[in-house]
């Protein structure tokens, strides 16, 4: 008799399907989800069936406001699931420093021509800030924590059995002509982010620690997770999740 396909979903943005050098399939085997499924068949056994729910510049409020209003991720993909990640939240850690036209307009420009200590200048990026007349924006505490809560209480009402995982919010690899980063307002965005998953019974998967432990890359758009990062957040989350998941099987055989 062959074993039930479990189903592994991912609500994200492009940190899932990206590295530092640009964008790659969703099916290419060394991104994060889908070397995550491979790692859970092995240590779970299988198969597993892989669904990536993730638009580029996708913040967690954008993410609460959306996924109430489709029905076909609702019914079709979150309803059968049996682990869901939820990735969103370094968007809301961030400021967006410029307009988005030229925002776009820089994302477009090749950036890795430009001199490194150009591209790293934080005195840069907000000399821009200033002449574009742009306001800092973050998402405030009092929006972000209750569109994480939103997320999870509708994860967990359309698949109470499912292992719900929330990643803390990912740390620039070295500053943008078009981001602006505060170290404050991500380490205070991190802390809430914690503090829910530890109200709601989440799994954390702690990214700012897995991005220090290799040498950042110093060339790309030094956003994006390079393929070491992909598979060191797939090795540290099967390990996390497998503990979860003994406990849940056991409950639900029980």
């Amino acid at each position: 008799m062959n074993a039930r396909e479990r189903r592994l979903v991912v609500l994200g943005d492009s940190l899932v399907h990206w590295t530092h050098e640009g964008r790659l399939p969703l099916d290419e085997p060394a991104i994060y989800p889908n070397r995550l499924a491979g790692l859970l068949e092995e240590r779970l056994g299988g198969p597993w069936k892989v669904d990536i729910i993730a638009k580029e510049g996708t913040s967690l409020r954008e993410l609460s406001l959306a996924l109430p209003l489709d029905r076909f991720v609702q019914e079709r993909v979150l309803a059968d699931a049996d682990i869901v990640l939820i990735q969103p939240g370094t968007r809301d850690s961030w400021t967006v420093g410029l307009p988005m036209p030229l925002t776009f307009g820089l994302a477009l420009a090749s950036m890795g021509n430009l001199p490194l200590p150009v591209r790293k200048s934080a005195f840069l990026q907000r000399l821009l800030v200033r002449l574009t007349g742009s306001r800092l924006r973050f998402t405030p505490s009092k929006k972000y924590v209750p569109a994480y809560r939103r997320i999870v209480e509708l994860v967990r009402r359309l698949s109470p059995q499912a292992v719900v995982c929330v990643h803390l919010p990912s740390l620039p690899f070295g500053p943008q002509p078009f981001f602006v980063f505060s170290a404050k307002h991500h380490a205070d965005t991190v802390a809430e982010t914690r503090a829910l998953a530890e109200e709601l019974d989440l799994v954390v998967i702690d990214v700012p620690r897995l991005i220090e432990v290799e040498p950042p890359p110093t060339t790309g758009d030094l956003i994006h997770w390079p393929l070491w990062l992909h598979d060191a957040m797939a090795r540290a989350a099967v390990e996390l999740i497998a503990q979860r998941w003994t406990h849940v099987v056991g409950a639900v055989q029980g």
